[in-house]
Parts: structure tokens; sequence; C-alpha cells
């Protein structure tokens, strides 16, 4: 059975969920490390993007890495990362976002929804998010974990993402230039068939740094230090 359609869903990405998606499709590339002490195994570049893959014990899906620059301003990356309003705008396939509650401009929790098409029912997931700045230096941490809730309920016909730990590595290089590492380690849940997977996201994780660059390049939100 073939589903031609599933040619025009690419998706997603530093937003969230779906990205480890990309994780199936690198592993079929990468091959496990032998080593007792898991490492990241370099998988190839793309648009100025590095690709990376780590195997771990115990583990269905390997943790995954992607390593890139933009040509922004080290806040106003952090800003468009962390207005969760606004990820439908960019995220591919990232249908609804938005913020359930708010402890500071870096800590809050989340709620996210992805279309995935048929004949795959879409995922969804709760967040917690917790940015750290280190000092007055423009680098920072910004720590993504699924939490169980149960709010909002459960649409139907939507899969809630069990296990997703994902964490945004951001540097400032200069006035204009920021470098973003991001990892991710993630159980979607439910069952998705590899081979679909694996067609679906080959360029997910390039096409989520891509998305970024052009959301950066098309909004006007302020480059300064949040007072």
């Amino acid at each position: 059975m073939s589903f031609p359609h599933l040619a025009r869903w690419r998706g997603p990405g530093l937003a969230l969920a779906l990205l480890c998606l990309g994780g199936v499709a690198l592993r079929a590339q990468a091959k496990p490390h032998e080593s007792a002490s898991p490492r990241w195994e370099y998988l190839g570049e793309k648009h100025g993007v590095r690709i990376y893959s780590k195997e771990l014990p115990g583990r269905e899906l390997p943790v995954f890495r992607v390593e890139g620059l933009v040509d922004e301003p080290f806040w106003k990356v952090i800003r468009v990362l962390q207005d969760a309003a606004r990820h439908p705008d960019w995220v591919p396939n990232c249908a609804e976002s938005r913020v359930l509650s708010k402890e500071s401009f870096g800590k809050y929790r989340i709620y996210q929804r992805f279309d995935v098409p048929w004949p795959v029912w879409d995922r969804d997931v709760v967040l917690d998010v917790h940015g750290l700045q280190q000092g007055e230096r423009e680098v920072a941490l910004v720590d993504i974990r699924a939490v169980e809730s149960s709010q909002p309920s459960l649409p139907k016909r939507v899969v809630r993402i069990p296990r997703l730990h994902s964490k945004y590595r951001v540097y400032g290089r200069g006035p204009s230039q920021t470098f973003i590492s991001y990892d991710v380690d993630a159980h979607l849940g439910g069952s998705l068939p590899t081979w679909l997977l694996r067609w679906v996201v080959r360029d997910l994780p390039v096409d989520t740094i891509q998305a970024l660059r052009k959301q950066l390049k098309r909004v006007q939100v302020s480059a300064a230090k949040p007072s």
C-alpha cells in the first residue's frame, strides 16, 4: 500500500516533539558504537547544519544532535525559540502551541500538537521548559522535558508522547551570529512504521534549522537582553 500524499509532509523540529523522529531516519545510516561509553557519531552536513547520532543501551531510538549557525543576535534567537505561541508559524507541522503556565521568561509549561498525515494519528505533548543563562555571557541552556498531565485532556485520534527530553545550547558569536546545538532523546508512543518515519523525516533536522533561520528573518523582535 502506498500513500503518495505523504510526500507533501515534512516535519518538524526545535520545537519540539516530532524532531525526535529524525532519530529513526538517522539510525538507518549510523552504525551502533560498540564502546562501553556511547559517543556521538557524525552523520553528515547540509546547508551548514551538522548531524550526529548516539546509541544508548536499552533505548529503541538513538539520541540525535544537530548543530549550526544562524546569522542573528543571541537574544533574538532566544526570544523566537521561547515564543511558544508562535511556533505554529514556523515549526513544520506544529498545528497548535500554547502556554499553560508561566513562572518567568525562562520557566514555563506548554502544550503542543503536531499534525501527522493519515493513516498515522497526530501527536501531542505537555512540556516543562527551563532556560538558564550562564552569568552575563551570551550562553544559554534550554532544557525541555515531557511531563505527565491530565490537562489539557487528550483529543480524539491523538497519541500523547510519553518521553521527550531535549536541550538547546545557544552561544552568541559576536553581535550578529549565534551557534545552536540541539539534542533530542524521545519515544513517540503508539505504533509508527519505521519505513514511513525514515521517508518522512529524512531531511528533518536540516528543515528545522532552515525554518528557524527563515522565521528569524521574518519577525521583528527585540535583540536586547530581557530586563
